[in-house]
């Protein structure tokens, strides 16, 4: 799966760049971008239906020095992902409470 080096989304085979960020896509991410280094344990923070809604709480955590990853099962029909198991937010355990705080304040 290619992936977009900045805001690391996750694409389907073909796409080339990333329509959000302009950028060329690569097949990997560099270890340190997969990974979380400090603490393994993750936490679903929220649930999405569609993949943008996913990708805009990340990059927003993201924002706020929250890491995040986004992980997801997606259907893509009619040219729009949509999510057919949810969209989930993840972030550290130690983070949960100041992750919510910062989606929750829309």
């Amino acid at each position: 799966m290619p992936y977009c080096p900045t805001c690391e989304y996750e694409y389907v085979p073909g796409i080339k760049q990333c329509p959000d960020c302009n950028v060329d896509l690569v097949d990997t991410l560099p270890e340190e971008k997969k990974s979380f280094s400090i603490d393994p344990e993750l936490v679903c923070v929220a649930s999405y239906p569609y993949v943008i809604e996913a990708q805009e709480a990340h990059l927003k955590l993201q924002t706020y020095g929250i890491e995040s990853t986004v992980n997801e099962r997606m259907d893509v029909s009619g040219g729009m992902a949509v999510a057919d198991a949810g969209v989930r937010v993840f972030v550290l355990k130690k983070d949960l409470q100041e992750a919510l705080r910062v989606l929750e304040a829309e």
